[in-house]
């Protein structure tokens, strides 16, 4: 597994928990209002905002625009993994046996 499918993978999950958090703390206040369960995930959601921006900060490959995208609350961590997976699918050799010319 290469270090863009690794980095791919991390924002898969780091995006889906900050939305899942998000979620959950919108219906925590559409419902019951409780400052108790969002004073656990508040926390948990600003943490995994924080990772996925820091992460892209850290990554070499990524262009300060990627990074920049990143750093999109909610919504950029998914977003820039799906950058990361147009970017690798770009850049993969073609299968098949090599050309001799």
């Amino acid at each position: 597994m290469t270090g863009r499918s690794r980095m791919r993978i991390f924002l898969i999950v780091a995006g889906t928990i900050e939305v899942a958090t998000l979620a959950a703390m919108l219906v925590n206040l559409a419902t019951v209002d409780s400052r108790s369960f969002a004073s656990a995930i508040g926390p948990v959601h600003g943490f995994v905002w924080l990772a996925i921006v820091a992460s892209c900060l850290l990554t070499p490959w990524l262009t300060p625009w990627q990074r920049g995208l990143a750093a999109i609350p909610v919504v950029g961590g998914l977003l820039a993994a799906g950058i990361l997976r147009t970017h690798s699918h770009q850049h993969q050799r073609p299968e098949g046996p090599p050309r001799v010319e």
